[in-house]
C-alpha cells in the first residue's frame, strides 16, 4: 500500500466493478460514476476526511476545466525572480524542466504528502498559515500529494514561445546532476552556466492543482551548489487570473 493508500485506509470502502461504496467515518455513498444515488455529509467530520472523501468522489462527477496554467507559470517564475532583483541582476532568462525530477519528487512526498498531519509545523514561515485550516485547501493539498505521487507532468506544450523561458528536458539535467561529490557537482553547475548563461537555475513545476477560488503548484529552485529551495504556492483566484498569495516551505539547502 502506497503512502495515500496507508492515509486514506482507515476510512476507505472497497471500490468494485461500476459500483461504488465508500464508508468514511459514518458518511456513505452508492452509485455508479454516471449515476451517484445519494451523498450524505455529517457536519462533525474532520476537515481533512471531508477533504479526503470531496477528492474521491470528484472523477465520479465528471469534472474538469481548461485552466490557465501557462499564466499561473509565468505568475510564479515572475514572484520568484522578484525575490533576487534586490541583490542580484535579474536574469534575463530562466530554465524549466518538463517535469519534476526524481529527487524533487521524493523531497515532495517525504515533505508534504507524508507529513500531512503536521500541517501547523509546515505552516509556521507562511504570511498567512490559517489558509491552510480550510477545507478547500485541505482538499487542494491532498489533491496537489496524489498529483506528485501519480507521477503526473505538467503539459508544458508551447511553453518554449513564452519570453525569457526555455524548457528543457528533465532526463537532460538529471545526468548533469547524477553525482553527490561536491567536486563534481560545482563542476556540473559550471556546465550548466556555460548553457545558460543569461539564466539563474533552473526550476521544476508539478501540475497544477485548482479549486474554486485557490490553486496550488509545487515548485523547485535551484541556482548554485547550495542554493536550492522547494516549496507549495498557493494563488488566489482574482477576475483577470491568479496572484501569488502565499507559500509554504517543504525544503531548502
Amino acid at each position: 500500500m502506497d503512502f495515500f493508500g496507508a492515509f486514506a485506509g482507515e476510512c476507505m470502502g472497497d471500490l468494485e466493478g461500476g459500483r461504488e461504496e465508500i464508508n468514511l467515518a459514518g458518511h456513505f455513498f452508492l452509485g455508479s460514476a454516471k449515476s451517484p444515488i445519494f451523498i450524505i455529509i455529517q457536519p462533525d467530520l474532520p476537515p481533512m476526511k471531508k477533504a479526503l472523501l470531496l477528492l474521491l468522489l470528484l472523477p465520479l462527477f465528471g469534472f474538469s476545466q481548461s485552466r490557465p496554467n501557462s499564466d499561473i507559470i509565468q505568475t510564479v517564475i515572475q514572484n520568484r525572480l522578484e525575490k533576487f532583483s534586490e541583490t542580484e541582476k535579474l536574469p534575463n532568462s530562466i530554465v524549466m524542466l518538463n517535469g519534476l525530477t526524481n529527487k524533487s519528487r521524493e523531497l515532495a512526498v517525504n515533505g508534504l504528502c507524508l507529513s500531512l498531519n503536521r500541517l501547523d509545523q509546515i505552516g509556521k514561515n507562511m504570511k498567512k498559515p490559517s489558509l491552510l485550516k480550510t477545507e478547500e485547501m485541505l482538499f487542494l493539498i491532498i489533491k496537489l500529494c496524489k498529483s506528485i505521487h501519480g507521477g503526473e507532468s505538467l503539459d508544458v506544450e508551447g511553453y518554449n514561445t513564452l519570453p525569457g523561458l526555455s524548457v528543457v528536458k528533465r532526463d537532460k539535467i538529471e545526468i548533469l546532476f547524477n553525482s553527490n561529490d561536491a567536486n563534481k557537482n560545482d563542476a556540473a553547475w559550471n556546465t550548466f552556466y556555460k548553457i545558460y548563461p543569461e539564466g539563474l537555475g533552473f526550476m521544476e513545476f508539478s501540475n497544477v492543482v485548482y479549486s474554486k477560488n485557490w490553486s496550488l503548484v509545487y515548485v523547485t529552485h535551484r541556482h548554485k551548489p547550495i542554493g536550492g529551495i522547494g516549496y507549495v504556492a498557493i494563488l488566489k483566484k482574482i477576475e483577470n487570473g491568479y496572484v501569488v498569495e502565499d507559500a509554504f516551505n517543504l525544503w531548502m539547502y
